[in-house]
């Protein structure tokens, strides 16, 4: 009875296999037909656009008779499988040599050394490549030299950013011994090297990296020759015809007499100039500075000369090219120009706006601002033609100075 159940079960399983076999082998039959059916408007144009029939034709799959092109087909089909076969068998072979041998002690002993040798150039070129790379933090790589190993210690307790910093002066330093960075403490050291007109910011490098202890960032904060109740004017989009000239909301007309100490007037409004975000990224092996900002980002932001606390002019290499890259910015240029129109277009938009006395305390104040009157020329023209397009926007106050001009 037990060899009849037996039998029967083994019967089935033969007929479970053999079905599952005619299924897959109906589904293939099924497959080439519907290729052949379909291979002009389907898989040729598929088959091509992935580049396996320039490559069929190349190799001479390809033939002038149909009957050919299908022989070379099954043929490269029949000697893949050889070799995967082979493949396969090979590493039978090797896998049941490597249980012999590895089942004694002198056998595992063996394998391992045979293994490290084996392995050696790829353990080689992995040292050789990490190496080139650097190390993963400025902290492990100056760990191995007695000359660096002391910076760990000193700027230990420093924010990210500043002791990232630091350790890029001590680079800098040890590149090039005549490089210098003098150091600026204070508001009134720093503003007098900002508030002052520029020709042009792209033949001007005499720009100051500032440091935000609030937020552990470094800038490059460039040149703004506004007055400073006046300076956020930048700031303005010029290109939208449906918001005011210079919104004067915005800024901070009043004197500073009306706040209740000179520091709420610092805190509130202050000096302010346009500003771009940059880091000091350590590559593996060394900290080069660059942008912390895409380059097609649409805007520059807003700094005030109060909220720094450290500010370095720079003089290296390395910020050179940074600086270069930073001048062909298109935002940047813009922003720089903005407050530069800003300077000659306020007092002709608004010679009444309170605050300003009819423009008086205005220009009092821009003319003790370095090279405002000297450069005046220099943007003349596009002072102009801003004028015009406000007088074409409605604006009385253009349409007034185009008829009679100042």
């Amino acid at each position: 009875m037990l060899t009849d159940l037996l039998w029967f079960l083994g019967a089935k399983q033969q007929h479970d296999m053999q079905k599952e076999q005619g299924a897959a082998g109906l589904f293939g039959l099924l497959l080439v037909i519907f290729m052949v059916w379909k291979w002009e408007s389907i898989f040729y144009p598929l088959f091509n656009n992935l580049g396996l029939v320039g490559m069929a034709e190349r190799i001479g799959l390809v033939h002038e008779l149909p009957v050919m092109t299908v022989i070379n087909v099954i043929a490269l089909i029949f000697v893949v499988s050889v070799f995967i076969a082979l493949g396969a068998f090979g590493f039978v072979v090797i896998g049941g040599i490597f249980l012999m041998i590895g089942s004694s002690e002198k056998g595992q002993t063996f394998l391992a050394y045979a293994t490290i040798i084996l392995f050696f150039p790829i353990i080689l070129l992995f040292l050789i490549f990490h190496k080139r790379n650097g190390y993963a933090t400025p902290e492990k790589a100056y760990a191995k030299n007695k000359e660096l190993k002391p910076l760990i210690t000193k700027y230990k307790n420093e924010q990210q950013g500043f002791k990232h910093f630091y350790y890029y002066l001590e680079q800098s330093k040890r590149k090039d011994a005549n490089v210098e960075f003098p150091l600026f403490m204070g508001v009134d050291k720093i503003k007098p090297l900002l508030q002052r007109a520029v020709a042009s910011i792209k033949d001007n490098r005499e720009w100051l990296v500032a440091w935000n202890e609030k937020e552990d960032q470094w800038y490059i904060v460039f040149p703004n020759p506004l007055p400073e109740f006046a300076s956020p004017a930048f700031k303005s989009d010029q290109n939208r015809t449906n918001k005011p000239l210079y919104d004067y909301k915005s800024l901070c007309i009043q004197k500073p007499e009306s706040y209740s100490s000179p520091d709420a007037w610092n805190y509130y409004c202050g000096y302010t100039v346009p500003a771009i975000r940059i880091n000091f990224k350590w590559n593996g092996l060394e900290f080069v500075p660059s942008l912390a900002q895409a380059s097609n980002d649409t805007f520059v932001e807003t700094f005030k000369v109060t909220s720094l606390t450290h500010a370095f002019r720079i003089n290296t290499p390395d910020m050179a090219t940074l600086y270069n890259e930073v001048a062909e910015l298109y935002v940047v240029q813009k922003a720089i120009k903005e407050a530069h129109l800003a300077i000659y277009l306020i007092p002709l938009a608004f010679p009444s706006e309170p605050g300003f006395n009819n423009t008086k305390e205005f220009l009092e104040e821009l003319n003790t601002i370095p090279n405002t009157d000297v450069f005046a020329p220099i943007y003349a023209a596009e002072v102009h033609e801003r004028i015009v397009h406000y007088a074409e926007c409605g604006r009385q106050w253009a349409i007034d100075l185009i008829k009679s001009p100042v």
